[in-house]
């Protein structure tokens, strides 16, 4: 390739000026619109009212005449998330992720759980609750993840 060629196409692929910059991000931008609804027009927004009243019954319902057995933890733990999963999924629209976590533990005044996710606050949320009794401490969580 001779010094020519190599000036020319350096000419062609120049850097956007600052103008065609910002036009770009305005077109590429996600509308302001924070919630948009399917083609029938029934959406169901996420309410973590209902969603934390469904998890209190679900969890009180299945643990409270139950004592801690390490075996049984994990079968009840996955028995909680999904029965709280398909009642969820009943009142809240199609377009939302739902992330059902469920940890059950031996009652023994431990610490802290904590969870961190990365999402836009706008549409996506969460819902949490803890139940204690005697013996067990367990710990739901539902995370609602917008997507169109």
């Amino acid at each position: 390739m001779s010094e020519k060629d190599r000036k020319g196409s350096y000419r062609r692929m120049r850097r956007p000026t600052r103008a065609q910059m910002e036009d770009r991000r305005r077109k590429s931008k996600p509308s302001q619109q924070t919630v948009s609804s399917n083609n029938n027009g029934d959406f169901k927004r996420f309410s973590e009212k209902k969603v934390q009243t469904i998890i209190e019954d679900v969890m009180t319902d299945l643990i409270s005449n139950n004592d801690y057995q390490a075996d049984k933890a994990a079968s009840l733990a996955t028995e909680i998330s999904l029965s709280i999963k398909s009642k969820v999924k009943d009142i809240v629209s199609e377009r939302y992720k739902l992330i059902v976590h469920t940890t059950i533990g031996e009652k023994r005044n431990q610490g802290q759980m904590a969870s961190r996710c990365l999402w836009g606050p706008s549409n996506d949320s969460y819902v949490s609750h803890k139940y204690e009794n005697k013996t067990i401490v367990a710990v739901s969580i539902v995370f609602a993840c917008y997507y169109d």
